[in-house]
């Protein structure tokens, strides 16, 4: 018990952390905008390539991750992380800033597969726990902008980077008492219900698809949220992340229901029927307007991060530890490679049209996902592929 509890900690500190830091970068984009005079399009071409890279690094970590092992994976995260923030704190001009910033996003995308690996290798029946670690993913997300506002407001943006460094370097040190034991490596062997040694390849082109598109979906979301909202406050930045941190904490109900819903045998349909449930209130977020946004971002944040612990749980059903590693680098890259387009896509559209447009393009990308997830179910349903607890 003490074992899984350890396992679990190092898992949800890491995955707290790896948002704060990649996510600060969105909630200081006014910030930017107003010191270095520069529009939304350029800003989310910047923005692009730093989620890009945050996604490109997931392959490298889940081939480390089968060679290694999860937690020093997550060990190379955290220092990197420190130094790079580090570096972002003291760069004097805004291209070393953003070479910081991508130095952050390769650093930070070793987590993902590397903490879901872990917890799917050390933990049985594990998707209670992936609901858990994706709470804390959630509140994460979800205090970001409030957190960030706040400590600039009060520090300077400099100053809440500086902060962020000093939690991520707090992190490693913790990590080397892990290391040295030798314990939790994140190699240990488990079977799957679905395939012993190996992968079922066709249910999982449709998952992989399914969260390419999703990622689009979610990183146009949680990036373009506290501009949103801010330009509806007046540009008031600490007010547009209070209002931005109130939506995201909704998503923690999500998540929770998610993680249970992940240990029932139809899982793949609450899956599915996530993206269904969610795409009105994200629809409704481009044509409403005054306070009635706030109510259908909510609703969207309720229904939408349900999806997350549930795709965690069928790469794991579907692959077995011999190459999850792999599949959850895979997954990664394409939710956070993919993704990263609505940033620079985003960008262009709300320079055009106004920032609400944003929404109208990340709901045509869930919309699609839906259709990809019927696919799924009316492939498994044809195969007869038993669903079945890993």
């Amino acid at each position: 018990m003490k074992e899984k509890l350890n396992v679990l900690i190092v898992a949800i500190l890491g995955h707290f952390l790896d948002h704060f830091f990649i996510l600060s970068f969105s909630v200081l984009i006014p910030v930017f905008k107003s010191i270095y005079s520069i529009n939304y399009t350029k800003i989310g071409l910047t923005g692009n390539i730093i989620y890009f890279v945050f996604g490109l690094g997931a392959p490298i970590s889940g081939f480390l991750i089968d060679r290694i092992g999860a937690l020093k994976v997550i060990r190379i995260y955290a220092i990197g992380a420190t130094f790079s923030l580090l570096f972002i704190f003291l760069a004097p001009g805004f291209h070393l800033i953003i070479a910081g910033f991508i130095l952050l996003g390769i650093f930070a995308s070793l987590f993902h597969p590397a903490g879901y690996s872990f917890v799917t290798l050390n933990i049985e029946e594990p998707g209670t726990a992936l609901g858990i670690m994706g709470v804390f993913g959630t509140l994460s997300v979800a205090l970001t902008p409030v957190t960030i506002s706040g400590l600039t407001a009060l520090l300077g943006w400099r100053g809440a980077i500086l902060v962020l460094a000093i939690a991520a370097g707090v992190y490693s040190i913790t990590l080397i008492k892990f290391a040295v034991e030798g314990k939790f490596s994140g190699k240990r062997e488990k079977s799957s219900s679905n395939t012993e040694k190996g992968f079922l390849l066709v249910p999982l082109l449709f998952i992989l698809t399914f969260g390419a598109l999703n990622g689009f979906t979610y990183r146009g979301f949680v990036t373009y949220l506290p501009s949103f909202f801010t330009e509806k406050a007046g540009g008031a930045l600490v007010k547009g992340g209070l209002y931005s941190t109130l939506v995201l904490l909704s998503g923690i109900v999500g998540q929770m229901i998610g993680g249970k819903l992940a240990e029932s045998e139809k899982r793949e349909i609450f899956y599915v029927a996530v993206t269904f449930f969610s795409f009105p209130f994200l629809l409704a977020t481009y044509f409403a307007s005054g306070s009635l946004v706030l109510y259908t971002t909510i609703g969207f944040s309720l229904m939408y991060f349900g999806f997350q612990p549930l795709s965690n749980r069928l790469i794991a059903l579907y692959t077995s530890s011999e190459f999850r590693g792999r599949f959850y680098g895979i997954t990664f890259f394409l939710n956070f490679g993919i993704g990263s387009l609505a940033v620079s896509v985003g960008g262009y559209l709300a320079d055009r049209f106004g920032i609400q447009s944003v929404f109208l393009l990340i709901s045509a990308s869930l919309f699609a996902a839906f259709l990809v997830g019927l696919g799924l179910l009316t492939y498994l349903k044809a195969s007869g592929i038993k669903r079945t607890p890993a």
